[in-house]
């Protein structure tokens, strides 16, 4: 069992991360705050409240600001388990799906923040962002399954535009480029992306295929 006097000098120490920690990389310092936020299991650290979704959104929020959108999915879940009002956690879990490709599921839950905060400009933009997104990229996989991969292409490009953090996009500028034969930049591509997505399998299929077509094994 976690002491109260613990978790409140950790919490302290949260809040001077940014200031002790200035000159390092944003990623080092986010990823220092989820090490020191949750630094026990969730279930010891909640058992100073268990009903706060406040806990679960806060680790969200450094979650999606390192790019780990399924764990982001995963918090913000359970922050509105407790709370289903709790606006934030709705929009923190839709950018995630946003970035996942998954627009429609993406659109739902910013509604539900919208509808929460009706005066909250942030999420009518983000809807925005999403509504255009998902045209610009509908269109390049039209583009793509019909062959016209220099369209396709610039339907990519335009979708990172707008969400430079899309997977999918990231995912499929590769694949296109390897079928237009602009071999160099696909695994330029695949260097800039892998550390972000080295488990995920569809990058790991575009990269094998500009690798393929480099005659690289």
């Amino acid at each position: 069992m976690i002491h109260k006097e613990q978790f409140l000098s950790k919490r302290k120490e949260i809040n001077t991360l940014r200031i002790k920690n200035i000159t390092k990389p944003l990623n080092l310092i986010l990823k220092l705050s989820v090490r020191t936020y949750f630094f026990i299991q969730p279930n010891q650290f909640l058992d100073l409240n268990p009903m706060d979704p406040t806990y679960y959104g806060n680790r969200a929020a450094c979650y999606l600001n390192l790019k780990n959108f399924a764990q982001c999915i995963v918090d913000c879940n359970n922050a509105i388990d407790i709370d289903g009002n709790f606006s934030k956690a709705w929009m923190r879990k839709g950018r995630s799906l946003f970035c996942l490709g998954k627009f429609d599921e993406a659109k739902q839950c910013l509604q539900k923040a919208k509808e929460l905060e009706p005066s909250n400009a942030t999420y009518r933009q983000e809807l925005n962002e999403i509504n255009q997104v998902q045209s610009a990229f509908q269109n390049a996989e039209n583009s793509f399954n019909s062959g016209d991969f220099k369209r396709a292409l610039d339907g990519y490009k335009q979708s990172l535009m707008v969400c430079p953090d899309l997977i999918p996009g990231k995912i499929k500028s590769i694949e296109t480029l390897a079928k237009t034969g602009d071999l160099q930049t696909a695994i330029e591509l695949c260097n800039r992306y892998g550390p972000e997505l080295s488990k995920n399998v569809e990058f790991l299929y575009a990269k094998g295929l500009a690798l393929c077509y480099h005659g690289q094994t």
